[in-house]
């Protein structure tokens, strides 16, 4: 079963169809998709899906919590600036390998990346000038409860910090490793998604 609906969900849904695997694609309305059956998916209801064999689920936008949804039903992923592709094609590989990784797959790109290089290339991709503006962690919390609940806003935040002080300045070989190929870089991916927009 998989968020149908999501960038990553989506792509992995079609890669698995693809591969000819049965697919439940989970969605808040049971979206019906091309060679899968569509499912409807309540993210508070983790004994509905206790009967699905393998499970690629998206936290719920806006919970404080999103591991108290997706830890009953699956290991806590780590994610960073990792294309959605390549994200898709581990979770295939997860959910269809005959032996689960039993670890924690921690996708990554080629190289770490910090802000300002990201909007170097999206505004190098586009042709529209993309620049970062730095906040401090009380800005962009701030900015984020405008939007969302409080205490949702502070997680992004505390997450934008820890990341701005080295959390997440690694990469791994996951992508390699699992699909046989190595990841996309950040440059690829956006001429391909942003060069005509």
């Amino acid at each position: 079963m998989c968020a149908a609906n999501g960038a990553t969900g989506s792509r992995t849904e079609a890669r698995l169809v693809a591969a000819g695997h049965r697919v439940r694609a989970a969605s808040r309305r049971a979206t019906r998709l091309p060679g899968a059956e569509a499912v409807r998916f309540d993210s508070d209801d983790t004994a509905a899906h206790a009967a699905a064999a393998h499970v690629y689920p998206v936290p719920p936008v806006g919970d404080p919590d999103p591991a108290a949804v997706t830890l009953p039903y699956l290991q806590r992923a780590r994610l960073r600036r990792t294309a959605q592709l390549d994200l898709a094609a581990v979770a295939v590989r997860a959910l269809t390998d005959d032996r689960a990784p039993h670890t924690d797959p921690v996708p990554t790109g080629p190289k770490t990346l910090g802000h300002d290089h990201v909007a170097a290339l999206v505004t190098e991709a586009t042709g529209r000038p993309v620049a970062h503006r730095q906040l401090t962690y009380e800005q962009l919390r701030d900015r984020l409860a405008a939007r969302l609940p409080p205490e949702f806003a502070a997680l992004p935040a505390r997450m934008d910090r820890a990341i701005a002080q080295g959390a997440e300045d690694r990469t791994t070989d996951t992508v390699h490793r699992l699909t046989s190929r190595p990841p996309h870089s950040l440059r690829a991916v956006a001429e391909q998604e942003l060069k005509h927009r």
